[in-house]
This record gives structure tokens, C-alpha cells and sequence, in this order.
């Protein structure tokens, strides 16, 4: 009996997270669309500032729970559709850090 429910819950649980990832991508949960300007910005990690043509954001002017990932950054997996995502990575050519995806989550 503890093995049937388990899977229920299992399943339901699989089901709930499907769900919240087909919702986020079908609407636009965390504003996301107006950070799109970002997408290949210069970022700045010291001084929490993203570069992009002549002007310039700074993180704290983003949403509450905003994340801004690098590559090497720890994250939690937790799923929230609020909250907006910003994953940089490091240019090749010119060693800079640079805005590559924009999601919600």
C-alpha cells in the first residue's frame, strides 16, 4: 500500500512540475519580456551592472527575486514562475561576462 501511494505522489508530482514549466513557457510569469533587452549585455559582477549599446542597468533596479547565474554559481532547483532568471557566461574572444539566457523560474 505505502509503495502504490508513494507512487501516486511521485507521479503527481512529476505531473505538478510539467505543468509549471509548460505554464512559464506559454505566458510571460516573470516579466521576463522586458528584460529581453539584456540578452547579450556586458555584465559586470563586482559591480552588479549589465552594459548593453550606451546604456546600463543595474541589478538592484531588477525584480525582488531576481537571480543573476554565472556558470559557477550555485542555485537552488526550486521552481518559482515570479521569479526572473539571468544566466551570463564568460566570452571566449574577449574574457567578458555576457547576458546568454533570460527565463522565469
Amino acid at each position: 500500500m505505502i509503495k502504490t501511494n508513494n507512487s501516486i505522489i511521485m507521479k503527481l508530482a512529476i505531473l505538478s512540475a510539467t505543468l509549471l514549466s509548460f505554464v512559464s513557457a506559454q505566458y510571460d510569469t516573470c516579466n521576463k519580456t522586458n528584460y529581453q533587452k539584456l540578452m547579450g549585455a556586458i555584465y559586470n559582477p563586482q559591480q552588479g551592472v549589465f552594459t548593453y549599446g550606451n546604456n546600463s542597468l543595474n541589478e538592484k533596479s531588477l525584480p525582488q527575486r531576481t537571480r543573476v547565474l554565472g556558470p559557477e554559481d550555485m542555485f537552488t532547483s526550486d521552481y518559482r514562475p515570479e521569479r526572473l532568471n539571468i544566466y551570463y557566461k564568460k566570452c571566449d574572444h574577449t574574457g567578458a561576462f555576457v547576458v546568454k539566457e533570460i527565463t522565469c523560474g
